[in-house]
């Protein structure tokens, strides 16, 4: 929820501060990223339990500018614990049923006005689930699943940027360990600041 709000007053004065004057958005740009992620694990057998956690990472990119259209693509690698929870609250599974490797390649479309740039995003994402970790035969799983989502950049000066970005992952997969096929839902919202060159 915080990292909900904290997004939500950083667009708000984004799109106040869009009025002053314009920025360049073309060229490539890296920079660092945090993010909070919730969702649902759904199994083929019937059982479902809550995702969420935290992830870290870094993020890279490449922009082409026309007039005030923007658009490019986008690299993002993060990792962290985002990990399986009983719906009740009564029990969370973090350290032995969890993801913890994400990476996204995405296409941006987005639309500049002053020092802001606001976007859409879609592509692809890769990550691994780890069942029963620490156990013998504990079985990790790599899959890809379909990313897309919304975000907004802010100009803060020349070569600099803040921004936040909602990101909405899913992943269906065969997990070997449980004999199952799990359906899983990731909503991301992530805070970015990064250098542009």
């Amino acid at each position: 929820m915080r990292y909900d709000l904290i997004a939500a007053v950083l667009l708000a004065g984004a799109a106040q501060a869009s009025l002053a004057e314009d920025a360049h958005w073309s060229g490539a740009y890296v920079g660092l990223s945090t993010a909070n992620s919730n969702g649902s694990h759904e199994y083929s057998d019937g059982d479902g339990y809550d995702l969420g956690g935290k992830t870290t990472g870094a993020f890279g990119g490449y922009l082409w500018e026309k007039k005030n259209v923007v658009y490019g693509v986008d690299a993002n690698f993060s990792n962290g614990a985002v990990y399986e929870s009983e719906r009740d609250g009564s029990s969370s599974y973090e350290g032995y049923y969890q993801y913890d490797h994400f990476a996204e390649l995405t296409g941006r479309l987005g639309y500049a006005v002053g020092k802001v740039l606001v976007y859409s995003t879609l592509g692809l994402s890769q990550t691994q689930f780890h069942a029963a970790i620490g156990d013998p035969d504990a079985v990790d799983t790599k899959m890809s699943g379909l990313a897309y989502g919304l975000g907004a950049d802010y100009k803060v000066a020349q070569k600099f940027f803040v921004g936040a970005q909602y990101l909405h992952r899913s992943y269906d997969f065969y997990d070997l360990k449980q004999n199952v096929d799990i359906s899983a839902k990731l909503n991301t919202v992530t805070l970015r600041i990064g250098m542009a060159f």
